[in-house]
């Protein structure tokens, strides 16, 4: 046999060789695809679906709250800047902001990277065309209710035509997780969260790390009313200040609302006068008849900036972090004392028949939606630092009235609580001139005072002086915001 006839016989043989393992290269790669591709399209839900948070666990995970918000809309508020500023100094908050590319100090068009607001390293700012934020919803909610072919379309329909008033997407924040949750879960791939804050755009938040009760969160929902001692009868969840763990059930709780059973109710109920107050009238009373949902209610954490209790409110800067105080001037002979931390009084447990729906509440929750602690006469605690939180535990059907002592410090010029957050409400609907001084004014409904922390003698200290307008004395000047305080 020649040389030539053996080489020739090696490359025949290599080539079969070549073309039987291309062949099994191929049906494995295609096996392959096969497998991948099917789990992706129908398994979502084992990407989606994110694991119990349980309270064992609280000490071993990073305090990181996931916020979620969109805005609707070309022209943003004055006061916004200020806000995200707040939160970039916030290392246990990442904002996940969803934005219509019409907002031109957000999106920007081909500036957008350079913008000012997008110079946050917590804050991702997400921009959309409406028809993108509208499909998202609509995603979010027809995966629930897994729509047929029709439905969805009609469900797009109705939600396009409730939000031609861009306010209404307020009625949808129950539904922002099963929406946006893997789009802002890839904005922040080194975070870890086991919980999200529902946290409205005009809302200033504090220290969050300092004062958050984390003990808390071992809990579905935890909600923060906003005066320590008030009627604890009114059973709502603030839209403006909610904080939900990060579960299937938790992210899909819109399905127990009513008028979010079903496409076809979500259809008859988005263009009627009383689908109004969704994220706070729907979703409270859905919370409060879920006795398999954990919650609690805290006050006295997040307040009001037209809360008459406290005579004055300042937002302070101590070096990057914002501080939120309330305070007022301590009343003569009153005794100095401190409360750091807060602490359990007493607990009532409530009967199986403790709630009804004849009861008064906000003017803006339709009565439908009310759902209240029957009782005849308020239910308030007796001292003027404590306030009743209302609480039913994980695992425990029951739900309790807990009487409990909120931080303040008192000493002899001036009485402060720490605050979580301050929601504003009088300063959006002003324009007063703006007066802060290079420590921090604190604006007040009869006094002006500036606020600050003598480290020597370790509490704080103030200075008051009747506030004026153009020489004129004046009762309120409610305005927070301040260029002094976004350094």
């Amino acid at each position: 046999m020649s040389l030539a006839s053996i080489l020739d016989g090696i490359g025949v043989r290599a080539a079969q060789l070549f073309r039987s393992t291309s062949k099994i290269h191929y049906w494995i790669g295609a096996l392959t695809f096969t497998a991948i591709f099917g789990f992706l399209a129908l398994g979502p839900s084992l990407f989606d679906e994110q694991p119990e948070f349980l309270y064992s666990d609280l000490d071993s995970i990073s305090h990181d709250l996931l916020v979620v918000n969109v805005w609707l809309g070309a022209n943003i508020p004055v006061y916004l800047p200020q806000v995200l500023s707040n939160i970039s100094k916030n290392p246990s908050l990442s904002l996940f902001l969803v934005a219509s590319w019409d907002a031109v100090e957000l999106c920007g068009k081909e500036s957008r990277p350079e913008l000012p607001l997008h110079k946050y390293t917590n804050i991702h700012i997400h921009c959309m065309t409406k028809e993108e934020i509208y499909n998202n919803l609509v995603g979010g909610m027809c995966r629930a209710w897994q729509c047929k072919k029709q439905e969805r379309v009609d469900v797009t329909k109705s939600l396009s035509k409730l939000l031609e008033t861009p306010y209404r997407m307020n009625d949808l924040k129950p539904v922002y997780m099963a929406a946006f949750y893997k789009l802002a879960r890839k904005s922040f791939p080194e975070r870890r969260f086991s919980h999200w804050l529902r946290l409205d755009l005009d809302v200033f938040v504090g220290d969050i790390a300092k004062h958050m009760p984390w003990v808390d969160l071992e809990h579905d929902v935890v909600s923060f009313t906003p005066r320590l001692n008030q009627d604890a009868r009114e059973t709502v969840f603030r839209g403006y200040f909610t904080i939900m763990k990060l579960t299937q059930k938790m992210n899909n709780i819109f399905l127990r609302m009513p008028n979010f059973e079903s496409p076809s109710a979500f259809i008859a109920a988005s263009g009627t006068d009383t689908f109004v107050s969704v994220d706070e009238g729907h979703f409270s009373k859905a919370i409060l008849q879920a006795s398999d949902v954990s919650f609690k209610l805290v006050p006295g954490q997040v307040f009001l900036d037209n809360d008459a209790d406290w005579a004055a409110m300042t937002i302070m800067l101590q070096g990057q972090t914002p501080e939120i105080v309330f305070a007022k001037p301590t009343a003569p002979g009153q005794a100095l004392e401190e409360k750091p931390v807060r602490e359990l009084i007493s607990i009532q447990y409530l009967g199986p028949d403790a709630f009804t729906d004849e009861c008064s509440m906000y003017f803006w929750i339709p009565k439908k939606d009310h759902w209240c602690i029957k009782n005849d006469n308020p239910i308030m605690a007796n001292t003027e630092n404590s306030g009743i939180a209302i609480r039913r535990a994980p695992g425990d059907p029951r739900v309790a009235l807990e009487t409990i002592l909120a931080p303040f410090h008192v000493s002899k010029e001036v009485t402060t609580r720490p605050a979580l957050a301050v929601h504003l409400m009088e300063s959006k609907l002003h324009e007063a001139e703006t007066i802060f001084g290079p420590r921090g004014w604190v604006l007040s409904s009869t006094e002006l005072m500036e606020l600050y922390y003598d480290r020597d003698a370790k509490h704080y200290r103030s200075k008051f002086q009747r506030p004026t307008l153009n020489g004129t004395p004046v009762d309120f000047l409610p305005r927070l915001y301040s260029n002094h305080t976004s350094s």
